[in-house]
């Protein structure tokens, strides 16, 4: 809790009022001064507040008399993001581009090098504001333009929107190459933000073309990604990239002109320019190692004439950009994969969705093969899943089993519980649209599976909750068909999860569903199924409700169900044996029914 003299005192410096910000404090003993500039009002101290806002008088004040801590850190707000950040005094002045503060600050002896809690230095993040003036009195002091960030940026990383400071940095002996954790070095950045004056003061210095950021991309590479024409030409040209670097090149930024700028005109120049210049250097064209029916077996352009042949139609050009990308970039690559989701969904907006499932399949059975990742295959999936459901009837199956299959495979491997979780719900609500004759064979193999988090597929058909998958709806649970279809396949339906059986969380559901008859009638069938069909014991403890599940169903839905169908006498010896279980030992029983009482 802060004083009120320090809140008074904060209130001044916004206002600039220095005389009244002195009378305040005038009366208090040395010690009590200090302890009042140093407290933290809403996260700040009385110095780090004056030096965001730029009170060069309140900052000297501060210092020379009241001894402020020149280190003390406080939470620096970012204006275009809201991003919160640990940092000094100095740290914000710098970056709020308060150069006499900056001067001040340094003179009484801040640390120049002083690190935010993102490892980064005043200097790094006043290279990313660009304030120049701030930047030369930092390096005058010692700052380290060498250090970077735990993210790995750099100074010169930061500074590549302006030549004029990429400049100063290299005047300094800055190092061009060094890379962030992504791999990505300033020359990188500079043709990402098509700075063409940092790319030309870059090249001439001699910053090197060939880095491969993550993604196995050098500069031409990355400059024809973003459709940075005059850059491609510029690297080109200044760096002597070889031949089939420059080809590749302007096959890609045709590519990506057609498929994200839709400037079909300046795709097809840039094609041609790519063949005549294949032509002309004796290399290769690109064409697919075998045919791929995503694609609609496009063949790729060898001349003018098969070029001007893909102008019959816009699926021709489309499909030439998405081969091109995957045999230029690979099958792992990023814009590989984006670009299949992309035009998938620009065909499924239009209404061809057997398309965009054949290009979302293309693509999900890439990542699966190439990516090895789970949170990547599960997006997929959730987005075919979706596809799926719009489709309804006019659903593939063979497409469809292809899809199950991986989702299958994927549910399987996973070690992440969120993206393995995600999957098996995914392929819950897949499996609902499957023909029911197909059904056997496909649960057969994994009706009693569970995931490394337990859970399986019983729970998923039997829990409500699970009609929305990642905050998005897909189908309505229970579906009481895929559960019988389960049960037939030799499903468990005594399986536990979060530590309850599928009738638990089915009567669990029926708590909550008194005034919706449609979702009780559907709860009502599936216990129904569970119990006669799927020989789920009735008369169970809830340990999560610390109730008796038969007795829930008995209370919750009275006359639908008789209880002594589903309790034997071993459920009744067993619910004596409880409850007198106090005045006996352990021992007294037998081990194989101890487990048995208690789950009563």
């Amino acid at each position: 809790m802060c004083s009120e003299s320090a809140s008074e005192l904060h209130r001044l410096i916004k206002l600039d009022s220095l005389v009244k910000a002195k009378l305040i404090l005038k009366n208090y003993k040395k010690y009590d001064k200090q302890k009042i500039v140093n407290e933290l009002v809403k996260d700040v101290t009385a110095l780090f507040l004056a030096a965001v806002e730029g009170r060069v008088t309140f900052v000297h004040y501060l210092i020379e008399e009241c001894n402020a801590d020149l280190e003390k850190p406080g939470i620096f707000v970012v204006a275009q993001d809201k991003g919160r950040h640990k940092v000094t005094p100095l740290w914000a002045a710098a970056v709020s581009n308060h150069l006499e503060v900056v001067k001040i600050l340094l003179k009484a002896g801040a640390h120049v090098n002083a690190l935010s809690d993102t490892g980064s230095t005043p200097v790094r993040s006043a290279c990313y504001m660009t304030n120049i003036d701030v930047i030369k009195t930092l390096i005058e002091y010692g700052a380290d333009i060498h250090k970077a960030n735990k993210n790995g940026g750099t100074c010169l990383i930061n500074a590549v929107q302006s030549a004029e400071l990429c400049q100063i940095l290299v005047d300094q002996g800055v190092a061009l190459d060094k890379a962030d954790m992504s791999g990505n070095v300033a020359l990188h950045y500079a043709v990402k933000e098509g700075r063409i004056d940092s790319v030309r003061l870059l090249l001439r210095y001699g910053a090197d073309v060939h880095i491969k950021n993550e993604n196995g991309d050098d500069v031409i590479r990355t400059a024809a990604l973003r459709c940075q024409i005059e850059i491609v030409e510029l690297i080109h040209d200044e760096a002597h990239t070889s031949d089939t670097e420059y080809a590749e090149a302007l096959d890609l930024l045709g590519a990506q002109l057609m498929d994200e700028n839709h400037d079909l005109s300046t795709a097809m120049t840039i094609w041609g320019k790519a063949i005549d210049y294949r032509i002309e250097k004796s290399l290769q064209f690109v064409k697919p190692s075998e045919p791929i029916p995503a694609y609609n077996y496009a063949s790729g352009v060898e001349n003018r004439q098969d070029l001007d042949n893909l102008l019959e139609s816009p699926d021709k050009l489309y499909m030439q950009a998405l081969l091109l990308r995957q045999e230029i970039l690979g099958p792992r690559h990023r814009d590989t994969l984006f670009g299949l989701m992309y035009r998938g969904a620009v065909y499924a907006d239009n209404r061809n969705f057997e398309q965009c499932v054949r290009i979302w399949l293309h693509g999900l059975k890439l990542r699966k093969e190439c990516c090895n990742s789970f949170h990547e295959c599960a997006f997929a999936l959730q987005a075919l899943t979706k596809l799926f459901w719009e489709m309804t009837d006019k659903i593939d199956q063979k497409n469809l089993r292809e899809v199950i299959d991986i989702a299958i495979d994927q549910m399987k491997l996973s070690s992440s519980k969120e993206n393995g979780d995600i999957i098996i719900k995914l392929l819950t609500h897949q499996l609902i649209l499957v023909r029911e004759c197909d059904l056997p064979e496909i649960l057969k193999p994994i009706s009693n599976f569970k995931r490394n988090s337990g859970l399986n597929l019983v729970h998923c058909v039997v829990n409500s909750n699970y009609s929305n998958v990642a905050d998005e709806f897909f189908s309505i649970l229970p579906n009481c068909s895929l559960l019988r279809s389960l049960v037939y396949s030799g499903a468990d339906c005594d399986v536990l999860y979060d530590g309850r059986t599928p009738l638990q969380v089915v009567v669990n559901d029926l708590l909550y569903a008194k005034n919706d008859d449609m979702k009780r009638s559907i709860l009502i069938d599936a216990a129904k199924i569970l119990l006669d069909e799927g020989d789920a014991h009735f008369d169970l403890h809830d340990s999560v409700t610390n109730t008796n599940t038969g007795d829930q169903i008995l209370k919750l839905v009275p006359g639908q169900f008789c209880p002594l169908k589903y309790v034997g006498l071993k459920c009744l010896a067993a619910r004596v044996v409880k409850r007198f279980l106090h005045n006996l030992s352990a021992e007294d029983l037998p081990q194989v029914l101890i487990h048995y009482v208690s789950m009563h």
